[in-house]
């Protein structure tokens, strides 16, 4: 009980009360800060009462309560303060683990791309190919079938099909 114990140490005591307040709890909500600015004031107003009622020597309530007064609007803006940092540092978590995730999520499709690329070759420049046949010239000088070409520069493989025009020019009859 020191608040009662040295009355003209109090707004002293009072004041170093404050950083802890607003610095030490600074994970509380704004109405937590307010319900714990209510309580201190509360048993803040039950030691004036007290004192008065005991008719402590040099106790003067106009001083009292203007200590009272100015120490509760401290309080009340720091509580606005503190629910605001507060919040604040909420929002900027939530951001953070956001990025975070959106960090891991953008690693993880570079990692898909430079697979994919991996996997992926390019046929680039002029390729000499007959109009006739479609056979093409490679380095060389030899004349071979676009598919062996493919097949041979690339991982792509092929499949022979007949599309319908050439079926009802070679094979009218099915």
């Amino acid at each position: 009980m020191p608040l009662y114990a040295l009355p003209e140490a109090r707004p002293i005591v009072l004041m170093f009360y404050i950083p802890a307040f607003s610095f030490g709890m600074l994970r509380l909500t704004r109405r937590q800060f307010l319900g714990v600015t209510a309580y201190v004031m509360g048993f803040y107003a039950l030691v004036l009462i007290v004192e008065y009622l005991q008719g402590r020597r040099g106790f003067s309530i106009h001083y009292e309560l203007f200590l009272f007064v100015l120490f509760g609007i401290l309080l009340t803006w720091f509580a606005f303060f503190g629910g605001f940092v507060s919040d604040l540092r909420r929002r900027l978590r939530l951001r953070n683990l956001e990025i975070e995730k959106a960090q891991v999520e953008k690693d993880k499709l570079i990692k898909e791309l430079e697979q994919a690329l991996g996997e992926v070759k390019i046929l680039s420049g002029l390729l000499p190919i007959c109009a006739s046949c479609k056979k093409n010239r490679d380095d060389k000088g030899y004349w071979n079938h676009v598919e062996l070409y493919i097949r041979k520069h690339t991982d792509a493989e092929f499949t022979h099909s007949i599309c319908p025009e050439c079926q009802s020019k070679l094979y009218p009859d099915i």
